[in-house]
Order: C-alpha cells, then sequence, then structure tokens
C-alpha cells in the first residue's frame, strides 16, 4: 500500500538568491495557487484585493481585501482565488534577520500555541510593501538587503500591534535574548523534524550542553526538550487537520521515532490522543490546549 505523501515543502533555496533572507513580490494568482504545501521560511501574505479562499492547517479563512497571514515553517495552506481581481503581496524572510523583540514574537507565538497570525486590517501599509518590491528588484545594490529588512521590522511591529501579540511578551525574551539561544531557536525551527539532541543544538549554538541548557530555559521559558516536542507536536496537528495521512505515518513526518511517544506528548499538549483530536476539529469542536506554554 502506498502511503500519502507530505504536502509539497517549498525551499528558500528556489526563492532567495544566495545570502538574501529577505524577498518581495507583488502576485495576482487567479487559479489554485503550488496546491497544499509549506515553507522552510517564515511568509507574511497581505491581500489588497480580491476574494476567495485561504486554506490554513485545514482551516478556511475568507480571502478580503486588507488580510494578512504570517506563517511559520510548520504552517500548511493553499491559496483558492475566485477568479481574476486578487491582488497580494507575498514577503518571505528568514527570522535571522530580524531584532530580538520580533524574533521573541516568532518564538513565542510557537509557545503559547497560537498558531498563525491573522490580522484584517493591514491595508494602510501597501505602500511599506510596494516599496519592499522596489527594493527587492534592485538587490544587486549592497543596501537593498539593509532597507528590505528595515522595512519588513515595520510590517511585522505594525502586525504585532494590530493583533494584540505585544502585551503576551515575555520582558526577559522581548529585551533581548542570547545570540546563541536565538541561533539555536532558528536552527530548530529549520531541524525539528531530524533527530535533534541537546548536546547536538548545543553544539551549533557554540555553547557547552550544560549552560546552553540553562540559558534556553532562562530565555524561552521552558526546556529545551519541552520546545522540541512542542514543535514537532504543532506540526502534526497540522498534519492531522490539513490531511488524511495516518496518525503513524505523521507520527514519523513529524519528528518522532516512537509511536506511543508521539501519543503521549500530543496528548500532553493537546488534551486528547492524535485520532480523538482530528476527529473533534473536523467536528468543529473548541479545542483548548494543555500542558507547558498553553
Amino acid at each position: 500500500m502506498t502511503r500519502p505523501p507530505i504536502p509539497k515543502r517549498l525551499l528558500s533555496s528556489m526563492y532567495m538568491p544566495p545570502n538574501v533572507d529577505v524577498i518581495a513580490e507583488q502576485d495576482e494568482p487567479v487559479n489554485q495557487v503550488d496546491g497544499l504545501h509549506w515553507h522552510d521560511f517564515h511568509k507574511l501574505v497581505c491581500v489588497m484585493s480580491g476574494s476567495g479562499v485561504h486554506v490554513l492547517n485545514g482551516v478556511s479563512h475568507e480571502i478580503t481585501p486588507g488580510v494578512a497571514f504570517l506563517l511559520a515553517p510548520s504552517d500548511f495552506h493553499a491559496w483558492l482565488p475566485n477568479g481574476e481581481g486578487c491582488l497580494l503581496y507575498n514577503i518571505d524572510f528568514m527570522p535571522r534577520v530580524l531584532a530580538p523583540y520580533l524574533q521573541s514574537a516568532l518564538y513565542d507565538a510557537t509557545r503559547l500555541g497560537r498558531g498563525p497570525l491573522v490580522v484584517r486590517d493591514m491595508a494602510d501599509l501597501e505602500p511599506i510593501m510596494q516599496a519592499m518590491v522596489k527594493e527587492c528588484g534592485r538587490l544587486a545594490r549592497p543596501d537593498a538587503q539593509l532597507a528590505m529588512v528595515c522595512l519588513l521590522q515595520y510590517l511585522l511591529v505594525e502586525l504585532i500591534r494590530r493583533a494584540d501579540v505585544a502585551e503576551s511578551l515575555s520582558s526577559k525574551s522581548a529585551s533581548g535574548m542570547h545570540e546563541g539561544v536565538r541561533w539555536a531557536l532558528t536552527y530548530m525551527e529549520q531541524h525539528y523534524r531530524d533527530p535533534l539532541t541537546l548536546k547536538d543544538v548545543a553544539a551549533e549554538a557554540r555553547l557547552s550542553p550544560s549552560y546552553f541548557s540553562q540559558l534556553f530555559h532562562e530565555f524561552v521559558g521552558v526546556t529545551f526538550q519541552e520546545h522540541l516536542q512542542m514543535l514537532r507536536s504543532g506540526f502534526a496537528g497540522s498534519l492531522l487537520r490539513a490531511t488524511d495521512m495516518s496518525v503513524t505515518d505523521i507520527c514519523h513526518a513529524s519528528g518522532f521515532s516512537d509511536l506511543s511517544h508521539f501519543e503521549r506528548a500530543f496528548k500532553g499538549r493537546y488534551g486528547m490522543p492524535p485520532s480523538a483530536w482530528r476527529r473533534a476539529v473536523r467536528q468543529g469542536e473548541d479545542l483548548v490546549l494543555h500542558g507547558v506554554g498553553a
């Protein structure tokens, strides 16, 4: 029996030239875009006109002028525009270019289980997006990426303000995260589906395992292993919502090597086993997160 494939993953190397961490484009999709897919980068999508549906982690969101979606690498989505007239801006970026405050917003959203941020009043910021597209057209200039990063950070600050996320940021992480921990969080976000140990990630951060473990808990608020399980469980939740893959296939696709361990971790986070949770979300039940960071 052939196993259903994981939805297509779009890689930063397919879109971003070497040494470029932010790109922006204006798009006018007419038909379904790329099918159900996910990325290895963060993506901000802002709609200026048109209508349709944005399927995000198995949930349908109406496309309306001014709506913006901030997507993490674990989010599955597909655009279903209603014919012509849809105008949007795609801004793809790697979080390593962001100021500590904004990195904290991204990582706290993961820790708190917020999922993708959706804001419906971003239309007035179109001139900023237009400026980003213009800068993206002259990446050969040494100052173009700097301009792109500055403009991106302004957009994200506005998005966070309008989504009321700022109040949830921990004062320690928002005021300045340790460079090694920041590097580790970025690395984990890219590799959480791989076999990862604290020792491996500490080495990537150029810290001793014991000191890294201490710093990670201090700045992130959970242990390394707890954060890793949250990333994997969140990815599994997206697959459970958005696909018909079996629980066993989702277990291994999410980075868990053992089904019983996966089910315990998932239940600890979502309050019920994966199969029961899938049935509940598809029946439209209101669910709450349990455990660390809930």
